[in-house]
């Protein structure tokens, strides 16, 4: 069961993409769609939370329904293919980079913290990591959002393909190319090669901790 509620928000945005991308992200669908799928995760993830088994990207998915659902609202014949996968990046940066800004801890501690003894976490090696790697996130999130909001560039009518695989495909290539593998590689790299955190890092940055 916690499997299945740890999937739950990236099947939410699976199925919502899916369904956007088969019927031309029409608002009388996405708008019930984008609340429903919002008001349904939302327990979940509140419950998670709770017991301390959701990163903070997972509250970011219902907000960011919410957005989408918003956007239909107001703006219904603007919000497409690119736009839609454009805004999930632009929250998940935001998720990356603004809580070390004001010295909350990086998201990525919480996933490694399942992979390190717990009598590192508080190290201040442990937290440089976490730093450097939040940092290298948020670069690939809006990289990925200027990708996506690129494919909505390609108008005529024969261009889906197109669209799809900015909107989509880029992005996760990114993600799985090239965050994955720098994700397994840095911890263990930084603790080979000890030294000063990055010389350019927001002080506030510098101070935010996990916890």
């Amino acid at each position: 069961m916690t499997r299945i509620l740890a999937l739950t928000p990236w099947i939410s945005i699976i199925v919502y993409q899916l369904l956007g991308h088969a019927s031309g992200f029409r608002p009388e669908l996405m708008q019930p769609l984008s609340l429903g799928l919002a008001l349904g995760l939302a327990p979940i993830i509140w419950y998670r939370r709770l017991v301390r088994q959701a990163s903070d990207l997972e509250p970011a998915i219902p907000a960011y329904l919410v957005l989408i659902f918003l956007g239909f609202w107001l703006f219904p014949e603007h919000l497409g293919q690119a736009m839609s996968a454009a805004a999930l990046y632009g929250v998940f940066f935001l998720v990356a980079a603004v809580p070390p800004l004001w010295g909350q801890e990086p998201f990525t501690c919480h996933f490694a913290r399942r992979q390190t003894p717990p009598k590192e976490w508080r190290t201040a090696l442990f937290k440089e990591i976490n730093q450097h790697l939040s940092i290298f996130w948020a670069g690939l999130f809006a990289l990925s959002f200027l990708v996506s909001l690129a494919g909505g560039l390609w108008t005529a009518h024969d261009s889906s393909r197109l669209r799809f695989v900015w909107a989509y495909l880029l992005p996760l290539a990114f993600q799985a190319g090239l965050g994955a593998p720098a994700t397994r590689w840095y911890p263990a790299y930084r603790r080979r090669h000890p030294g000063p955190l990055l010389s350019g890092a927001p002080q506030r940055f510098k101070s935010s901790k996990c916890r």
